[in-house]
């Protein structure tokens, strides 16, 4: 009787979990830090940091001329090693704007270019990614672009596991910068299609206010923080800020401002998969450099709330969590809300037989459920 209801207080406690989560705190973040990228000396923009954190992407002074993708390999989290163009994803023969790189767990990987816009209207384009090149290139489509004279997709980003777009429509009339610009969200139809959720509006109802331009999405890797630069229209001082939500599926919060540099122009928030920190950009005696700041993990943990550590992450084969004890009740959860293992204890878990994605460790300790995330990536 009391193992009946054990599981069924098990089973209960998921079900609240999943369906409300815990209440989510704004991170916080310490003092910046440069980041320095060996063999590069000039502008460089909208960084993104590879989903096993081993690659910097970014690309140059993003002015709308000879604009390219690049991308250097990682010595440690502020030191870069450049090693060239992303293959590919440039024109060699028609320089254009390419801009804003965005990389999934299954190699999926999406930019913005203004080749032959605006006589083609859909400018986002993909392609599959692999060892610094980018084949099988082509634009993507689907119902998120407006087409009406001035209008294009300025950002997007995907989401970890591929399975969402988050955009940016921005609308140029007669000035350099966006007159106005606001986010939604698609989800995926295969790799070179995405549609809009029909709930778009309202998850992303706070974000956007009339009063911003909103822009350079990038969602954390358990969907409950989105990044994003914002500022004032008519005004000219970006500030990078972050909404929260308590489930893959609410609405985002009311945004919090994270960084604002007056008159550095800060922009491009990319949070690596273990959430410990973020790079960005900001401009810097003239020049566009490449930031970081770590994350003060002693501020995100509610007060009675297991800081769980789940490593690797990404993971292959299996992980560790820290902070389990013996008796405890530990439970992958993926993103669609479904009970995929379970067992006791704080034994490794056998992650082998579970496919690539993100998912949710609920740990069950006293009848209280304490929540992590990582991503299987193979």
């Amino acid at each position: 009787m009391k193992k009946m209801l054990r599981r069924i207080v098990v089973f209960a406690l998921l079900l609240l979990s999943n369906q409300y989560g815990h209440s989510q705190t704004y991170p916080v973040y310490g003092p910046e830090v440069k980041v320095f990228i060996s063999g590069w000396n000039t502008d460089a923009m909208e960084p993104f940091i590879s989903p096993d954190g081993n690659t910097l992407f970014f690309n140059s002074l993003n002015s709308g001329g000879d604009t390219k993708l690049y991308y250097a390999s990682r010595v440690d989290d502020s030191t870069f090693t450049f090693i060239g163009e992303v293959n590919g994803a440039n024109e060699p023969m028609n320089p254009q704007l390419n801009a804003v790189a965005s990389l999934d767990t299954t190699g999926n990987f999406v930019w913005v270019s203004v080749r032959q816009w605006p006589l083609v209207m859909d400018n986002l384009h993909r392609g599959n990614y692999s060892g610094g090149s980018v084949t099988n290139v082509n634009r993507v489509h689907g119902n998120f672009y407006i087409y009406q004279t001035g209008w294009i997709v300025m950002d997007a980003a995907l989401t970890y596991d591929g399975s969402q777009l988050f955009y940016c429509n921005a609308y140029f009339d007669t000035c350099n910068i966006p007159c106005q610009a606001f986010m939604g969200i698609a989800s995926r139809v295969n790799d070179s299609t995405f549609n809009t959720i029909s709930n778009s509006a309202a998850i992303m109802q706070n974000i956007n206010d009339t009063n911003y331009c909103v822009y350079a999405p990038q969602l954390s890797v358990d969907g409950l923080e989105l990044y994003f630069t914002r500022y004032l229209i008519g005004g000219l001082s970006t500030e990078i800020c972050v909404s929260v939500r308590n489930s893959p599926t609410d609405t985002f919060s009311v945004p919090q401002v994270l960084i604002a540099d007056f008159p550095n122009v800060p922009e491009a928030a990319s949070p690596n998969t273990q959430m410990t920190l973020m790079y960005y950009h900001k401009k810097v005696n003239g020049t566009y450099a490449i930031h970081l700041r770590y994350r003060d993990l002693t501020g995100i943990h509610e007060e009675n709330t297991v800081a769980l550590r789940v490593f690797p992450n990404p993971a292959n084969d299996v992980v560790y969590i820290d902070g389990v004890l013996p008796n405890d009740v530990v439970t992958l959860v993926n993103s669609a809300g479904q009970i995929m293992q379970q067992q006791t204890g704080s034994s490794p878990v056998n992650t082998s037989q579970l496919p690539e994605g993100i998912y949710f460790v609920n740990v069950l300790r006293e009848e209280i459920v304490h929540t992590s995330t990582f991503t299987i990536c193979r």
